[in-house]
C-alpha cells in the first residue's frame, strides 16, 4: 500500500495564461503547470515532475538554485503544480523517466523517531502483514465514478501512527508509519498513547484490529493551535484481523462504537474531520482541496477521498486518494 512516485511522459497542449502572454498553461491529469510559451511551441510531449520531487544537483537544474525540492508556486495569479521538463520524442507517453532524469521523491523525516534504539526489527513484525500506510494522489488517479457515494475528510499535517492489541501476545503494540516502537514514554507515538487512555480501551475492545491515526499538534510546522509540546491524535482507518479495510461508511457511521460514547453522541474529535459525504463529482472536490482547517486557525494540508464501500481498481489497487492543497505546498516552510 505505498504510493508510487513517477516522472511520467505526458502530452503537452498549451492553453493561454489569463494574465501573461509569455506564459501558457498545461493540464496534466488534474494538475496545472505553467510554462514559458516560447519554450514549448511545437512540442507534443514532456516529462511531468510532480511537487515534492527532488531533482539532482546537475547543471540543467541549476536555475533552481540550492532548492532542489519541487513545490507548487503561483505564477501571475495561477497556481503551477510541479515542473514540465523537455524529453526526447523517443520516450513513450506514460513512460516513467524518474530514474533517467535522476529524480527522487521527497520523504519528510519522522519527528521524534529516536527511541534510544528501541525499535522492533522488520523481521520481528513481518508475519503480521501490517502495511505501511500511504495512498495515491487524486491529481493523477481520479478513479471515482460520478455519483459514487464518497467521504471527503481533512488530511491532517502530522505524523502517521498505528496501534493494536495482539491477542497472541496479550499486549499493545504502537508504531510510526514505517516502524514499530518499543515502549518509551518519550517517544511521540507512545506519548500520545499514554495521554489518551481511550486508545488502549479501543484496541483491547477490538483485538487484532489495527487502528491508523494522525498524531498532530507540536509535530510539524502546522501546530493546530497546540503549544508547549502538546500533541493529539485523530484516527482515519482500520484494518481488520483478516487484512481487510473497514468500509468508510462503517468507520464513520459507527464512530461511537469504535471510539467511545454512543452512536447518537459519538466522539467526533477522535477521528479526522468529515468535510463532505455524498455523491462524487469532480466539481465538488476541487473547491474543497484548498481551504482552512476544520480544527485550527490555519490552512489545511488537503483532503482524502474514500468510497463508502471498499473497492479496488487495476491502476492503483485500493481506491483511497489524497489531494494536497497547492496553498499548503506553496507555504514558505
Amino acid at each position: 500500500m505505498s504510493s508510487s512516485h513517477i516522472v511520467e511522459v505526458v502530452p503537452v497542449n498549451l492553453e493561454p495564461h489569463p494574465n501573461a502572454d509569455s506564459l501558457s498553461i498545461v493540464k496534466v491529469f488534474n494538475y496545472t503547470v505553467i510554462v514559458k510559451t516560447d519554450d514549448w511551441k511545437g512540442k507534443v510531449k514532456g516529462a511531468y515532475i510532480p511537487p515534492d520531487s527532488i531533482v539532482p544537483d546537475k547543471e540543467e537544474f541549476a536555475f533552481l538554485g540550492s532548492k532542489k525540492r519541487i513545490k507548487a508556486k503561483r505564477l501571475r495569479g495561477v497556481m503551477s503544480q510541479g515542473l514540465l521538463w523537455p524529453i526526447d520524442d523517443n520516450y513513450r507517453f506514460g513512460e516513467d523517466v524518474a530514474e533517467v532524469l535522476g529524480i527522487t521523491h521527497y520523504e519528510p523525516p519522522e519527528p521524534n523517531v529516536s527511541t534510544h534504539g528501541a525499535c522492533y526489527s522488520e523481521e520481528e513484525f513481518c508475519a503480521l502483514g501490517v502495511p505501511v500506510y500511504d495512498i495515491e494522489t487524486w491529481y493523477r488517479y481520479d478513479v471515482f465514478e460520478k455519483g459514487e457515494p464518497v467521504y471527503i475528510t481533512e488530511k491532517l499535517h502530522g505524523s502517521n501512527g498505528k496501534f493494536f492489541y495482539s491477542s497472541k501476545d496479550g499486549r499493545i503494540f504502537v508504531g510510526s508509519r514505517r516502524q514499530w516502537k518499543k515502549e518509551d514514554k518519550t517517544n511521540l507515538w507512545w506519548k500520545v498513547f499514554y495521554e489518551n487512555l481511550w486508545i488502549e480501551e479501543t484496541c483491547r475492545k477490538y483485538p487484532d484490529f489495527v487502528f491508523y491515526g494522525e498524531v498532530y499538534g507540536c509535530v510539524q510546522d502546522l501546530k493546530y493551535d497546540h503549544k508547549d509540546g502538546k500533541v493529539s491524535i485523530r484516527f482515519f482507518d482500520i484494518l481488520d484481523p483478516n487484512g481487510n479495510w473497514v468500509d468508510a461508511i462503517e468507520f464513520y457511521k459507527q464512530i461511537g462504537r469504535w471510539f467511545g460514547e454512543s452512536e447518537t453522541n459519538p466522539k467526533m474529535e477522535r477521528v479526522v474531520p468529515i468535510i463532505y459525504h455524498g455523491p462524487y463529482n469532480k466539481e465538488v472536490v476541487k473547491p474543497l482541496i484548498s481551504g482552512p482547517s476544520q480544527i485550527a486557525n490555519h490552512l489545511a494540508e488537503g483532503i482524502v477521498i474514500r468510497p463508502e464501500k471498499e473497492r479496488w481498481c487495476r491502476d492503483i489497487g485500493r481506491v483511497n486518494l489524497k489531494a494536497v492543497s497547492p496553498d499548503y505546498l506553496e507555504r514558505s516552510k
